[in-house]
């Protein structure tokens, strides 16, 4: 008989190259050859269900616990810093984004450049804006890097405004960045020593401030549902992110949760009741456990006031503040350029924050108004601003077609933005991929919020015209 002449199809023939090619690299660098093959099989997930790929980056970002697997200076010369897990998913789910938004016709239609044109703009400016700081910057190549992070974190706007597209995925979302921050508190608990809980990458006081953005997200998600399993396990989530909160030992996160607390019982809407006893139930959990239970370590730390080195970080970032208030010192040349306004009138206690070990500045505020200036300072708030305006007037628009659950989720994501934001008085996070997603919620929650209004005006509609029609005899 005739031999059989074997044919496959060209994808077959594609996959056997890539798995050829892949072992050639495992070959060569072991680590460099199982990243490629994760990160092909996060593209083909990202491109066949980018919800599924947001949620996968979602938690990850929580879970960098390689930080410099890529370094590009190596792999790339010319590229002078290295690029975390992180940063590297993070690409390649703006590189599936871009992928679908050519390819998939729904996916093209719903842009967010075209529905939200000032809060485009907004964007564009601050990104244009830290490009433009490299002129004047003192490390050009720290501006490079700040350029490539926050172009990847604004990119995250778009991405979430194309996944998100029904109740269901909000819940989703939301549900992962829960899980991403409680996942770092486990791992940081598995690895950590000393008195404070710390994350899997994060020191104390920035786990601390996930955590109380997952306390409000998950109280969000246990009032959005009618499932009373799904509601036991939110109320469980709430309650590991606030004993989280209170085992960091951090003042910034506590002082956080009580404004969050606070904030509840302006924005739980109809809920405010539950909020109250859940807000009562914190403190007094906070109180007795620092009263009888905490380490000295932990209950001195709480109770005294100890500034210094923040004190004195604060003095060098608003010397730079003073000395170039327009357009600053450069995107992410903080720590480079304080060491040139050390010596000037005024005693610092901890010039080795400066000198030794330089710092950020502690405080998302004044860090982005010494490198940015007033200028950039300002476009960032118009940002945040801009967000926070779109969540409360979709929790508005939900009350109003009596969507309660997608209400809840509203408001929750409003809570965790200011609880992030009280924490940043306190840290220098402007690089937070938790930040920008919740920045990134707003428009995609108004969107939403429109779709279900412009549904419920059409059913209206049908319903008035179909009354108008008399009935045949």
């Amino acid at each position: 008989p005739m031999a059989t002449r074997i044919e496959a199809p060209a994808w077959q023939w594609g996959l056997l190259f890539i798995a050829a090619a892949i072992g050639v690299l495992a070959g060569v660098d072991p680590v460099i050859g199982l990243v490629t093959a994760l990160g092909l099989a996060f593209v083909a997930l990202a491109f066949a269900d980018l919800l599924a790929g947001l949620c996968v980056f979602l938690v990850i970002s929580f879970l960098d616990v390689v930080p410099d697997v890529l370094p590009l200076t190596e792999l790339v010369p010319g590229i002078p810093f290295a690029i975390g897990i992180t940063k590297f998913v993070g690409l390649l789910l703006a590189m599936s984004w871009l992928a679908r938004v050519a390819s998939v016709p729904h996916v093209a239609r719903r842009g967010f450049l075209g529905d939200q044109p000032a809060f485009s703009l907004a964007l564009i400016a601050f990104l244009a804006w830290v490009a433009l700081s490299s002129l004047w910057a003192e490390s050009f190549t720290n501006s490079g890097e700040a350029l490539l992070r926050f172009g990847l974190n604004i990119l995250l706007i778009p991405i979430v405004y194309a996944a998100v597209r029904t109740r269901k995925h909000i819940a989703l979302v939301l549900s992962a960045v829960v899980l991403g921050a409680i996942a770092s508190a486990v791992v940081g608990t598995a690895s950590g020593v000393g008195f404070r809980l710390a994350g899997a990458t994060v020191e104390p006081n920035e786990l601390a401030a996930t955590l109380v953005a997952g306390l409000a997200l998950a109280g969000g998600l246990a009032a959005a549902t009618d499932r009373p399993s799904l509601r036991r396990v939110a109320v469980g989530a709430a309650a590991v992110c606030a004993v989280g909160v209170v085992l960091t030992a951090s003042r910034a996160g506590l002082l956080a949760m009580g404004v969050v607390l606070l904030a509840a019982l302006l924005f739980a809407g109809r809920l405010r009741g539950p909020a109250i006893t859940a807000g009562a139930l914190v403190v007094v959990g906070c109180l007795a456990y620092f009263a009888a239970l905490a380490p000295p370590d932990a209950r001195e730390r709480v109770t005294t006031l100890e500034t210094t080195g923040r004190a004195d970080i604060w003095t060098v970032a608003w010397r730079m503040v003073e000395d170039k208030p327009l357009h600053g010192v450069g995107a992410n040349n903080f720590t480079t350029a304080s060491v040139h306004y050390l010596l000037e009138p005024g005693e610092l206690e901890r010039s080795d924050f400066i000198v030794d070990k330089p710092k950020v500045a502690h405080n998302i505020y004044l860090h982005l108004l010494a490198e940015l200036g007033i200028i950039g300072l300002g476009l960032f708030l118009a940002i945040l601003l801009a967000s926070l305006r779109l969540s409360l007037k979709a929790a508005s628009r939900f009350r109003q077609l009596g969507d309660q659950q997608s209400e809840m989720m509203s408001r929750a994501v409003v809570l965790a933005l200011i609880g992030l934001l009280t924490t940043d008085f306190f840290a220098s996070t402007q690089f937070s991929n938790q930040l920008w997603f919740l920045i990134a919620v707003g428009p995609a929650l108004w969107a939403l919020a429109r779709a279900e209004g412009a549904e419920s005006a059409q059913e209206d509609s049908f319903a008035g015209t179909h009354r108008a029609v008399p009935a045949f005899r």
